[in-house]
C-alpha cells in the first residue's frame, strides 16, 4: 500500500484537492498501542517524504495514524516527520492512553515555561542595564511558576 500512496496523492493533488490524508504506520492496526521499530519509523518517514515530494506545496498532508502507537512512538515518529511540514498528525496513540498524553504535555509545558523563563530573565537584565544577572529574579519567579504548574495541570 505504501507504494502507491505517492502516485495516488500527485493524482489527488492534480485535481484540485489542498490536502491528502494518509497513514504511513505499517503494517495497519487500530488501537493497539505498539512500540514502533527504527524500521518502521523509517518506512513512514520515506512515505511521507514520497508523499510531500509527489505533492510539493499544493496539498497539505493530513497524517493519520490510527491509535497505532505508544507515546515514546508517536514522538520520535513526529520528530521525523516535522520536516515535511504535516498540518496534522492525527490520534497517534489511542485515546485511552490520555494519562500518558497529559504527561507529555506537562513536561513539555514545564520546558517550554522555563525556557521562556531564562530567556526573559536574561533578556530583561540585559535591557535595564546590560547586566545578564539583574533578570535572573524574573528567571527564578518564571521557574517557580512553571513549578506549581507542573503540579497541578
Amino acid at each position: 500500500m505504501n507504494a502507491i500512496t505517492a502516485p495516488f496523492a500527485a493524482a489527488y493533488a492534480g485535481q484540485g484537492f489542498t490536502g491528502v490524508k494518509f497513514d504511513p504506520v505499517m503494517p495497519f492496526s487500530a488501537f493497539d498501542p505498539r512500540q514502533l521499530s527504527l524500521e518502521a519509523l523509517a518506512n513512514a518517514e520515506k512515505v511521507v517524504g514520497r508523499v510531500r515530494e509527489a505533492v510539493g506545496d499544493k496539498c497539505d498532508l493530513l497524517i493519520g495514524t490510527h491509535g497505532q502507537m505508544t507515546t515514546s512512538s508517536a514522538i520520535r515518529l513526529a520528530k521525523r516527520l516535522e520536516k515535511f511540514d504535516p498540518l496534522w498528525l492525527e490520534e497517534p496513540v489511542p485515546p485511552e492512553n490520555i494519562d500518558d498524553v497529559i504527561n507529555s504535555l506537562q513536561l513539555a509545558f514545564f520546558i517550554a515555561t522555563l525556557a521562556h523563563g531564562l530567556g526573559d530573565g536574561i533578556l530583561a537584565g540585559v535591557l535595564d542595564n546590560g547586566q545578564v544577572a539583574n533578570g535572573f529574579r524574573h528567571s527564578v519567579i518564571m521557574l517557580f511558576i512553571s513549578v506549581i504548574m507542573f503540579a497541578f495541570i
